[in-house]
C-alpha cells in the first residue's frame, strides 16, 4: 500500500530524474476526466481514484504500400514492442512530440527487424484473407517510426461500508479500460484482442515497480 508519505516522495523524486523526448499518440482523456469517468461509472460509494503513474507504451508503426497487378493501396501495421503482438489499423494515430520523465517509458524488448518481418507477415495474411485471394501483394515500405501508447496507473480506493483498493489502467487514447490484480494472472475478456492482453501483462509489470518503489 501507498502513504500519502510515499506517494509525495514519489512525485518529488519522478521531477528530478532524467527526461526523454519521444513521439506519443495524442491522448483524448486527461487525468481529470480519467478520475471523473472511473467515480461515475463506479458502483463502489465513496470512490478515491488516483492517477499514481503515467506509462508510455512502445510500438513500431509501419507504413506500407501494396500493389496487386495493376492495383496499388496502403496498408498500416502496429507491432507491441514489449510482447511482439501486430495489428492492422485503417489509419495512423495523430501524434505528438512530447519530453516526458524516462522512468514513465517502457523499455523495447522486440528486435525491430524482426518486428518489421512480423508486420510484412501479417500484413500478408490478413490482406490475402479479407480479400480471399491466392497472390500475396508486394510491399513496399514508406515510413517506420516508433510510437508509444499513453496510459494512465490508477489507484482507487473505495471507503463506503465495504473498504474496497484495486487498480486501473487506462488507456489515454481509446478509454478503454481493465482492472489490475497484481497476485492472479490478468483477466480480460475472451473476445480482446491480443495486443490488449500483451498490453495488460506489460502494464501489470510497471505497476509492480511503481508499488515496490523500483521508480522512486
Amino acid at each position: 500500500m501507498l502513504s500519502k508519505t510515499s506517494t509525495s516522495n514519489r512525485r518529488e523524486t519522478i521531477s528530478t530524474v532524467g527526461t526523454v523526448e519521444i513521439v506519443s499518440m495524442t491522448p483524448l482523456w486527461t487525468k481529470g476526466e480519467v478520475k471523473k469517468r472511473i467515480q461515475t461509472i463506479s458502483k463502489e460509494a465513496n470512490l478515491e481514484v488516483e492517477v499514481i503513474q503515467n506509462v508510455y507504451y512502445p510500438y513500431l508503426q509501419f507504413e506500407y504500400q501494396l500493389i496487386v497487378k495493376d492495383t496499388k493501396g496502403r496498408a498500416f501495421c502496429f507491432v507491441d514492442m514489449v510482447g511482439g503482438v501486430e495489428a492492422v489499423s485503417g489509419a495512423l494515430p495523430k501524434t505528438e512530440r512530447v519530453r516526458v520523465p524516462e522512468i514513465q517509458v517502457m523499455p523495447c524488448k522486440v528486435d525491430p527487424e524482426a518486428a518489421q518481418r512480423k508486420a510484412e507477415s501479417y500484413i500478408i495474411r490478413a490482406f490475402t484473407h479479407r480479400r480471399k485471394v491466392l497472390i500475396a501483394p508486394e510491399l513496399f515500405i514508406r515510413s517506420k517510426h516508433l510510437v508509444y501508447r499513453p496510459f494512465f496507473i490508477l489507484k482507487c480506493d473505495s471507503y463506503g461500508k465495504k473498504k474496497v483498493k484495486f487498480h486501473l489502467m487506462f488507456d489515454a487514447v481509446s478509454g478503454q479500460y481493465q482492472r489490475l490484480s497484481l497476485g492472479t494472472p490478468a483477466k480480460v475478456e475472451a473476445t480482446a484482442p491480443k495486443q490488449r492482453v500483451a498490453q495488460v501483462q506489460g502494464v501489470k509489470e510497471k505497476l509492480r515497480q511503481v508499488l515496490t518503489g523500483e521508480l522512486q
